[in-house]
């Protein structure tokens, strides 16, 4: 589940911040793929990779930019 983009990454059970379009970035059984989400709603554990999975923005829908990670881990 390695990414280049640098993007902040989230974890199921977490709070969705900011409302907007999620990268969805699953446990080797299913490629990237991309959800709508609003805020406060909670960020879904996968069927298949349960809380392994993990989401990062891609597009703001108040049309900020998505954060970034400092430190490079999740």
């Amino acid at each position: 589940m390695a990414s280049d983009s640098g993007k902040k990454r989230h974890k199921p059970g977490e709070t969705v911040q900011k409302p907007g379009i999620y990268r969805v970035l699953h446990q080797r059984h299913r490629r990237p793929h991309e959800v709508s989400l609003r805020a406060d709603e909670t960020f879904p554990p996968c069927t298949k990779c349960g809380i392994r999975v993990r989401f990062e923005l891609v597009l703001c829908a108040d049309g900020e930019e998505p954060e970034r990670q400092v430190d490079g881990r999740e």
